[in-house]
């Protein structure tokens, strides 16, 4: 994977995951991350009479103004 730097050591260090970090996701219990993703997923619908298509727009035209 790219990542745009310019040295191995620059992209290990973006790309690399410390050892706390490493403690830190195995302290993590199974059942809590899972309950994280769906509140996650809960919030970021779409409630009934939101306007999607303002939603629908911006997710198709945000892309196209990254092509310029």
């Amino acid at each position: 994977m790219f990542t745009g730097t310019s040295s191995v050591e620059g992209r290990n260090f973006i790309c690399g995951v410390s050892e706390d970090q490493k403690r830190k996701l195995k302290l993590r219990k199974p059942k809590e991350f899972m309950n994280l993703v769906k509140l996650k997923y809960a919030t970021s619908l779409a409630h009934a009479g939101e306007a999607v298509g303002v939603i629908a727009a911006q997710s198709i035209g945000e892309p196209s103004t990254q092509m310029t």
